[in-house]
């Protein structure tokens, strides 16, 4: 009777284990359209909020697409990535490489610990949008940025000439 109850209370303990882990949830997927920009900026600020509270890397791999031919894509889109999540993840968080050539669009994947948490795709050649992509800002590659991304400096103002005093004729 004893053996029995052991052996109840264990088959019960492991189904009660078994049951409490997590399957691996879907990585999300962020298409190359229109609203990709948006997306991107809301999903990366949940990435740098998952890895400011914890000690895990996250781990960034650019991978071309089928219709990728430029050879400079890769590192145009890993700089923006890197640039955007460089404000709140230190480099040390983050270990960025580059894949093999996938069949699709080009994605960029994104593995917090061993994870994969998003999957930022693009089209054929052209830059990984992130942000807000209407106005212009020169640290980023892409539709709406400039082409080379260098530091914001401000413009020096022209020196006006001095004002001269208006002179008003006397009256008569």
């Amino acid at each position: 009777m004893r053996k029995v109850f052991l052996l109840i209370c264990l088959l019960s303990a492991t189904a009660v284990a078994v049951a409490g882990q997590e399957a691996p949830a879907e990585p999300y997927v962020v298409r190359g359209d229109a609203n990709a920009c948006e997306l991107n900026g809301l999903h990366y600020h949940q990435l740098m909020a998952d890895i400011a509270s914890g000690v895990e890397t996250l781990t960034i791999t650019a991978r071309p697409g089928r219709g990728d031919t430029s050879r400079n894509i890769l590192r145009r889109r890993l700089h923006n990535v890197r640039t955007y999540l460089g404000k709140s993840i230190p480099s040390y968080q983050m270990v960025i490489t580059e894949g093999e050539r996938t069949e699709g669009d080009g994605r960029i994947e994104f593995y917090v610990g061993e994870q994969l948490r998003l999957v930022s795709l693009s089209k054929a050649n052209k830059d990984l949008c992130v942000g807000c992509c209407d106005f212009d800002d020169p640290n980023y590659y892409g539709f709406g940025k400039t082409d080379s991304p260098k530091p914001v400096r401000k413009k020096k103002r022209k020196r006006q000439p001095p004002r001269r005093p208006v002179t008003r004729p006397a009256r008569r």
